[in-house]
């Protein structure tokens, strides 16, 4: 039990969740699919306790959605590449370009949502703290200034 005074981190990270269930993975929510329920249960095992507070869910839930559409438009495209497209017919091409269309945008959903929970590579990656100060200990050093010269122009 920690004693004094709770940090600000702690005592908002304690009210965003509800009480019982920090460090517990929440079921899926009934309204998601089988599917969609299963890509909810991966976000939550691969992510460090307390990632996704209660008013986040909303977001996640899409995200599950957003990756199961495009995972379906994306077996479509799959069929059409093994040879059921005709590419003479022109409605077919158009059916073509609507689910080229639609697979992008769910695509673009994702990462948009992705981007906001902070679950891209690139938001989670840790700054180098030592290169600063290894930049500052570094000599100055003028290539254009020959040895034994001063750098004053005379």
């Amino acid at each position: 039990m920690q004693r004094g005074r709770k940090s600000t981190d702690r005592a908002q990270l304690e009210s965003a969740m509800e009480p019982g269930t920090l460090g517990v993975q929440p079921d899926a929510p009934p309204e998601l699919s089988p599917d969609e329920a299963k890509e909810w249960q991966r976000f939550w095992a691969v992510s460090p306790t307390g990632w996704f507070p209660r008013e986040v869910w909303p977001l996640l839930i899409q995200l599950c959605r957003h990756i199961c559409q495009a995972r379906f438009l994306g077996e479509c495209l799959q069929e059409v590449r093994v040879g059921l497209l005709d590419p003479r017919d022109i409605e077919q091409i158009r059916h073509l370009e609507l689910m080229t269309r639609l697979h992008d945008r769910e695509g673009r959903a994702m990462t948009a949502i992705m981007e906001k929970l902070r679950l891209t590579t690139q938001q989670r990656v840790v700054n180098d703290k030592a290169a600063p100060q290894q930049a500052e200990q570094a000599p100055e050093v003028r290539p254009w200034i020959m040895p034994g010269t001063t750098s004053r122009a005379q």
